[in-house]
């Protein structure tokens, strides 16, 4: 297939005469050229504009077409452009060799016959016609795997794509500490029947959007989207010992959120969202399945113990297990509810979050915490052996 893109070609000669066959020969081939007459210009114009083939005469005044070729070649942009050096030293063994170890491409002797002189051109005009549509399908293979890398880190954690791309499978992995998160609309069904479809999606999506802003600020990993539920975890997939706080504050930060809207859906008459919270922390394990469609994933106990704290919550209510509530409650003011039954743990009692402790909270309502729980619940943390987070 003959390629059809057109390039351009500079000429770098000072023989007007000579410059002019060279020029004929280029737009007499269907491409531009464009003609100086010193290495001084070239190096100006080559700043700004794209050349696919130069060609250029050994003999210049002052700098020669072999000092042309030593700038050129050690510029990355140049490294591949074909460079042609024109003499009238014809088959000078010495001259060859040196222009060839400078990387000049091929040579052109000036009392050679025209139609020699024009196809030698030819054959190197389509050698930088197909290294111009490799660049252009290299350029849009890059985009390509630029665009699902970004859609691979919104799916995957950047670990198990490292551990994807590099061995093909993602090794599961178990964490002793961590902290699930779920959130849940209430009556949601009932609400969607007085809302138009389209307005259903809109308010998940601020929602849901709002939810990844906050988890982000908090090191917090989004697992999915469950209908109108949205599911996260601390502590996963970097190993820390914060979770279990950093899982209640950005609790308290989401129901802080549907709590604006809602004031603005009663001013409006809009239908009211409401939502609850629920958070378990303990062991799980978490891996990616899937083969054409991969999803990052989190089981265990831990889980299913941290979607019945949200079942059994009240709406505009974070509640959370025992286990929860003594890793936070130094820095978390809650109060307990009644025992109750919970699959999994049997007879417990579960606790509802109020707000950041005084001390600790920067806002008069609680939901934000202040500098000085960072440096005092941060140095409890690191004070903790990085040991007891592994296996």
């Amino acid at each position: 297939m003959i390629s059809t893109n057109k390039i351009s070609v500079l000429v770098v000669e000072d023989n007007l005469f000579q410059s002019k066959v060279y020029t004929h020969i280029v737009e007499e081939l269907g491409h531009h050229s464009v003609e100086v007459s010193s290495v001084d210009e070239a190096l100006r114009i080559i700043k700004l504009k794209e050349f696919g083939l130069i060609i250029t005469d050994l003999n210049l005044t002052g700098k020669s077409g072999f000092d042309l070729l030593k700038y050129l070649r050690k510029d990355s942009d140049f490294k591949s452009v074909p460079i042609l050096i024109v003499t009238s030293s014809n088959r000078d063994d010495e001259l060859m060799l040196k222009g060839f170890h400078l990387g000049a491409s091929d040579f052109i002797y000036k009392n050679s016959n025209f139609q020699v002189i024009k196809k030698k051109i030819e054959v190197f005009i389509t050698i930088a016609q197909y290294q111009n549509e490799v660049k252009t399908v290299n350029e849009l293979l890059a985009l390509e795997k630029q665009k699902s890398d970004n859609l691979l880190s919104k799916i995957l954690p950047l670990g198990s794509i490292i551990q994807l791309k590099k061995n093909g499978v993602v090794r599961p992995r178990k964490f002793k500490l961590a902290s699930v998160l779920f959130t849940d609309f209430k009556d949601f069904t009932a609400i969607t029947k007085q809302m138009e479809p389209s307005d259903v999606i809109s308010k998940l999506s601020y929602f849901f959007n709002e939810f990844d802003t906050i988890i982000e600020e908090h090191g917090i990993e989004k697992i999915k989207t469950i209908g109108d539920s949205y599911m996260c975890v601390g502590g996963v997939p970097i190993r820390n010992r914060s979770n279990p706080v950093d899982a209640v504050l950005v609790a308290l930060k989401m129901l802080e959120a549907v709590e604006r809207q809602k004031k603005i859906d009663e001013t409006n008459g809009d239908p009211i969202w409401e939502m609850r919270i629920g958070i378990n922390t303990g062991e799980l394990i978490s891996g990616v399945i899937g083969t054409s469609k991969f999803a990052y994933d989190v089981w265990g106990d831990t889980v299913n113990i941290a979607s019945r704290m949200e079942s059994i919550g009240s709406p505009g209510s974070i509640t959370i297990s025992e286990t929860t509530q003594e890793l936070i409650k130094d820095y978390i003011e809650t109060e307990p509810l009644e025992k109750m039954w919970v699959k999994g743990l049997g007879e417990t009692t579960v606790h509802k979050v109020l707000k950041i402790r005084p001390k600790y909270a920067s806002d008069l309502k609680g939901t934000i915490n202040n500098e000085q729980m960072n440096t005092d619940f941060y140095r409890y943390v690191l004070g903790l052996k990085n040991k007891e987070l592994h296996d």
